[in-house]
């Protein structure tokens, strides 16, 4: 795929931007800019109101966030397993796919009662509020995460991040 990518670059693009130095070094092409992706001011300003909030308050820490597409390579599976070996948690995937797709995943793969499933969000925040540990399951072997966004969001509300060692990852 990064082939046919890199060569349709190559004969249609006069300047290409890319949001990591992983992926401009993957994807070579002339011309290009490297824009690293970064969190907007009030995306900081909530997630540090609410950390600041959340001092005060002793919670019992049990919510396990995994925000993704339905992909298999994105790990959405192995999610879903661990939410089946350990009931004593709470298992939330937000997925990058519409309710159509979200309720055939739920169809076709009966998750248990500790697994909650949505369907595209636009706001994050509540999400990452309640979460008490984010994870980023991507399976290196099938596809490497260029750039976690979500991790940095999830690094904005002071969330521990569970994530493979890919390259794009490692540069955070």
């Amino acid at each position: 795929m990064q082939k046919i990518a890199s060569k349709v670059m190559k004969l249609t693009a006069d300047k290409v931007i890319f949001v990591s130095n992983y992926l401009q070094k993957t994807i070579s092409v002339n011309q290009h800019n490297i824009v690293l992706t970064t969190l907007s001011f009030e995306f900081i300003n909530i997630s540090t109101a609410y950390l600041l909030e959340k001092r005060e308050k002793n919670c019992p820490y049990n919510n396990i966030l995994m925000v993704s597409s339905l992909k298999v390579y994105k790990g959405v599976l192995i999610f879903l397993d661990l939410a089946r070996k350990l009931p004593e948690y709470k298992f939330c995937l937000v997925a990058g796919s519409d309710h159509k797709e979200v309720l055939n995943f739920i169809k076709t793969h009966n998750p248990p009662k500790n697994f909650i499933i949505y369907s595209a969000q636009s706001n994050l925040h509540p999400f990452y509020q309640n979460a008490d540990i984010l994870v980023n399951l991507t399976i290196p072997s099938y596809c490497i995460g260029s750039f976690g966004l979500t991790i940095l969001e999830g690094m904005a509300y002071g969330l521990p991040i569970i994530a493979p060692p890919a390259e794009g990852l490692l540069k955070l």
